[in-house]
């Protein structure tokens, strides 16, 4: 029978070579969700005018990997079939959606400074924030990215709304707005373009949004803040919205340069993903949500093993030892460094083996693959390959996975080239 047959695999099974003539596994048969996008990184390592508030959609936008996750088209037509406008903006990171209302003072004064912010800003800006999220919550809501493409909005999700106004003369404002359990973010837009300006990363900015109403409350800029981290305490003068960003990613990043070197260089290999594949593959954008899925506090270790890995596939060495995991959406997905070495597997569906290995080993809803195949002159082609199927535990198989060397290290690129052979092709 099969299971005899795999036992005795288990039992027989060298590192020199597999064991001939016996039936293996077939359980990659069953057709799991799986894509595979190559990339090639070398040496890793007339004008339309717009208004202000135009150009503080572009910016932000920018920093929430562009046209990706920025959605246009923001309306929908409500039970009554009346079209119903929603924010100027929404961006999306990690499960996250970021409305943005933007006010503007018009050149033409009529009311008073004071009375335009409480009836433009904390009002009419406020009702328009509460209209997105409502709609959004209640609606099936379809827009698009700004590569045309369609997406659904999703109820449920957490909301970080902004409010920006344009408006030099007011020095004085409220910074955070909270009704009920709604708690909405303002900023003057040169406080706005200083906070974009010391924060890097499209995760900081979610995080700042946050940490900025729990701090700020209703009670605006503190004079003196004191930041206690995990391993250093960080000590500030606040004068400015440019001060409290500054100090809050030297809290953040304890104070530690390199951390933030490494998130950032995190962030430009998934820009250098994003601008390979638009449009080559429709399933990139979920690839693309699993990498957002590093915390940039801890991307020197995700490119720490990215690295590892790089420089094994460069020379010419077998490894995927290397390995993280995320949640998203209550699913947990396995994120492994496969060096595969300086040669190309014949089949690229021979990915397929372990990643079914790490699912099991792991008990993960899913894994993705970052394939480094090198050269000698330090370059890699990188092939990422997502993986899906649903988990369920296998004993045998595991134990058959744990004896024939996939996660002790003994595993070469002869053994498991043969190994997935047999698993796919039954040669």
């Amino acid at each position: 029978c099969p299971l005899c047959l795999i036992r005795s695999v288990v039992k027989t099974a060298k590192t020199e070579q597999l064991p001939t003539g016996v039936e293996l596994p077939k359980r990659l048969i069953s057709e799991p969700t799986s894509v595979i996008i190559s990339m090639k990184i070398i040496l890793w390592g007339k004008t339309k005018q717009v208004t202000r508030s135009e150009k503080i959609c572009n910016e932000i936008g920018a920093k929430f990997f562009c046209k990706d996750f920025v959605y246009e088209n923001l309306k929908y037509y409500n039970s009554e079939n009346q079209r119903v406008e929603l924010c100027d903006a929404l961006f999306e990171y990690a499960s996250i959606y970021v409305p943005l209302q933007i006010k503007e003072r018009s050149k033409s004064k009529g009311k008073q400074e004071d009375a335009w912010l409480k009836e433009i800003v904390y009002d009419e800006a406020v009702r328009q924030i509460k209209t997105t999220i409502e709609a959004i919550n209640n609606n099936n809501i379809v827009v698009n990215d700004l590569y045309h493409q369609t997406v659904k909005l999703k109820s449920g999700r957490l909301i970080f709304p902004v409010i920006v106004f344009d408006n030099p003369a007011i020095t004085d404002y409220q910074r955070v707005i909270i009704d009920g359990n709604l708690k909405i973010n303002v900023f003057k837009l040169e406080d706005y373009e200083a906070m974009m300006s010391a924060i890097m990363h499209p995760y900081d900015i979610i995080y700042y949004l946050q940490e900025r109403v729990r701090w700020l409350g209703n009670s605006g800029l503190p004079h003196f803040i004191i930041g206690d981290g995990e391993r250093s305490t960080i000590l500030a003068n606040i004068r400015s919205e440019r001060d409290f960003a500054t100090f809050f990613m030297q809290y953040i990043y304890e104070g530690k340069p390199n951390k933030q070197m490494q998130a950032l260089k995190h962030l430009a290999l998934i820009g250098k993903f994003r601008d390979n594949q638009i449009k080559k593959n429709p399933q990139y954008k979920r690839i693309l949500e699993v990498l957002q899925l590093i915390e940039p506090k801890v991307a020197d270790e995700f490119m720490g093993r990215f690295d590892y890995a790089w420089e094994c596939a460069c020379e010419d060495k077998f490894d995927f030892s290397k390995c993280v995991q995320v949640q998203y959406e209550g699913k947990k997905t396995s994120i492994v460094f496969f060096s595969v070495g300086r040669k190309a597997f014949a089949n690229k569906e021979y990915y397929q083996v372990v990643a079914d290995a790490k699912q099991l080993k792991q008990k993960a809803d899913a894994v993705l693959l970052i394939v480094f195949v090198g050269d000698t002159l330090k370059c890699c082609n990188i092939d990422w390959f997502y993986y899906e199927k649903q988990y369920a535990p296998d004993a045998i198989v595991l134990e058959f996975y744990e004896k024939i060397g996939m996660f002790n290290g003994t595993m070469s690129f002869d053994i498991y080239e043969e190994l997935c052979k047999k698993m796919l092709e039954g040669k």
